[in-house]
């Protein structure tokens, strides 16, 4: 698995692919949400594998003026760790750079700061409500 990985910024995967993807990592697969949602995205970011499986995505909404907010940052489970998702993040960053964006802000869970941190948020307080009942969701 040591091969290249593509991003594509504005990517929307097929349902199969997004479903497996937060599977991986213990999500649920929210087929119900997909294709759907991807219209509710300021913009997405694929990762791909060189032989062309979904490894890793990251989404973002925003007010298309200052403020972005990532919704998600998945990377497979047998992909972790290899930097996927600071790239993801990076991607995501450099495109709302490019359409005027001047503050991100990301929701995460406690054990997920250190990641943030190293993709040079200021990590602080947030909070949120899961209106499901999912964690993760």
């Amino acid at each position: 698995m040591g091969s290249a990985i593509v991003y594509r910024v504005g990517d929307n995967p097929v349902v199969a692919d997004m479903v497996a993807l937060r599977q991986s990592i213990g999500w649920d697969g929210a087929k119900d949400d997909f294709p759907a949602a991807y219209a509710g995205y300021f913009t997405t970011v694929s990762a791909y594998s060189s032989c062309g499986r979904l490894v890793g995505w990251a989404s973002v909404v925003s007010d298309g003026v200052r403020h972005g907010f990532f919704a998600d940052v998945i990377v497979h489970e047998a992909y972790q760790r290899r930097g996927i998702g600071r790239e993801l993040v990076a991607h995501a960053i450099e495109h709302g750079r490019s359409k005027g964006l001047t503050l991100f802000h990301a929701d995460f869970a406690p054990e997920n700061s250190a990641f943030y941190g190293a993709c040079g948020f200021n990590v602080g307080c947030g909070a949120y409500l899961d209106l499901a009942g999912e964690n993760g969701a």
